[in-house]
This record gives structure tokens, C-alpha cells and sequence, in this order.
């Protein structure tokens, strides 16, 4: 056997909206269709598309200080006051070893019940950056729901800039395993342990020390 046939895991993923970023501006997370030599990626590879489209300069100002600013896409976007919100609710910055580093939040949160399902995030096929990189990472979904997010960090002094479009991927996620991939809405419990994990990794270095008295308060179940 030269590809694998494992059985399918099921996952459900689900956007947190607010006043502020509205339902409309969320598209579904869809499967990047490969090449038949790939059928052993198929259910493997998801893509997930930005909220709006606009192009991002970012990094260190002269008081050491991260910033960006941004051009949104105003032809298919109206110019108010609540599309500046919306974006500055998508984006931030901070500062890592003198280097700006850029998050382009996308509220995407993963659900599944198998504690061996492992996701990588990596950057879309067409490159849309410059004088920066996409940052990848890798996690197990089972105990931290999370917002998984696009981030780039400046390779120099020079301004790193992006550009995203709605209809485009602005990421991919891998799985380790084949997927049932569905949207679902969050329910009591899920929406109770995703508060548990908000925000861990903002307040804290080494997650491995305090991730098992987390799990502790997950229920065994998530999905139906």
C-alpha cells in the first residue's frame, strides 16, 4: 500500500462573531482540491478566506514602536466608520525581538473529540507577502480551542507588507489525519471550555506545565 487509508475523523470548527464583525463576513472553510497523485491529502486540506480585502504595511516606527496601516478594497466596500472598526478588530501587532509581527485574526476555531488530531497552519499556495514571513504552526485542536490566526514577521527592517482578497485563501490548514470537516454552532459546554483556554498563550510562556490541569475541566465529549 502506497497511500494511506485511514478513517476519517470528524471536526467541527465555528467563527466567533460579535458587533462588530458580523456573520456576512465569514465565508465557509473549503477543501483544496489537489492533483489525482495527491488522493492521499484528499480531506486533509482545508483553505479559509479573509473577511475583507485590503493590503497591510506594517513595522517598527521610529519610537521603536509596532504599528500598521492599512488600504481597504472600497470598491466592493463601503467607506465608514464601521469597516475601519472591523479591521482594526482584525488586526494586530506586537513587537518581537525588534521585529514587527502581524496578525491578521480570522476567529476560526476547531472542535474534535480525537486527541491525536494534530492541524498545521500554513501559508496559501500564492504568496502574498513581501519582506516578511508567514509564520507556521502546528497544535492539537482536543485541548485548546482556539482562534487560529494568519501571522507574518518582518525578515528586516524594511516595512513587510500583505495582501488579502475574500476570494482567495489567506490559509491552509493540514490535518495529520483524513476529516469530516463541518461547521457546527458552539454549544454550552464548547462555548464554556473555549473561555476556559481564551487567551492562555498571552499570559503564559511554558503552556506544557499547565495544559493538564486545563484538561481536567474539558468534558470527554464535544460532538454529537
Amino acid at each position: 500500500m502506497i497511500f494511506n487509508s485511514l478513517k476519517k475523523i470528524k471536526v467541527g470548527y465555528f467563527h466567533k462573531y460579535s458587533t462588530v464583525l458580523p456573520r456576512f463576513l465569514f465565508q465557509d472553510i473549503s477543501a483544496v482540491v489537489g492533483c489525482p497523485s495527491a488522493a492521499s491529502l484528499k480531506n486533509r486540506i482545508y483553505g479559509v478566506k479573509p473577511l475583507i480585502s485590503m493590503e497591510v504595511k506594517f513595522g517598527i516606527d521610529e519610537n521603536g514602536e509596532p504599528y500598521y496601516t492599512y488600504i481597504f478594497d472600497s470598491k466592493n466596500f463601503h467607506k465608514v466608520e464601521n469597516i475601519h472598526n472591523a479591521i482594526d478588530e482584525i488586526l494586530t501587532v506586537q513587537k518581537v525581538k525588534n521585529k514587527c509581527v502581524l496578525q491578521v485574526l480570522q476567529f476560526v476555531h476547531l472542535v474534535t473529540d480525537d486527541k491525536n488530531l494534530e492541524v498545521v497552519l500554513v501559508e496559501p499556495v500564492n504568496k502574498n507577502y513581501k519582506n516578511c514571513e508567514f509564520v507556521t504552526a502546528a497544535f492539537l485542536p482536543y485541548g485548546w480551542i482556539r482562534s487560529i490566526n494568519a501571522s507574518y514577521i518582518q525578515t528586516s527592517n524594511r516595512e513587510g507588507s500583505i495582501s488579502v482578497n475574500v476570494n482567495k485563501n489567506i490559509y491552509r490548514l493540514i490535518f495529520n489525519r483524513p476529516v469530516v470537516l463541518e461547521k457546527i454552532e458552539p454549544n454550552e459546554k464548547i462555548i464554556r471550555y473555549e473561555s476556559t483556554v481564551f487567551n492562555v498563550a498571552g499570559f503564559l510562556k511554558n503552556l506544557n506545565n499547565i495544559y493538564p490541569r486545563i484538561l481536567k475541566t474539558r468534558p470527554k465529549k464535544f460532538l454529537k
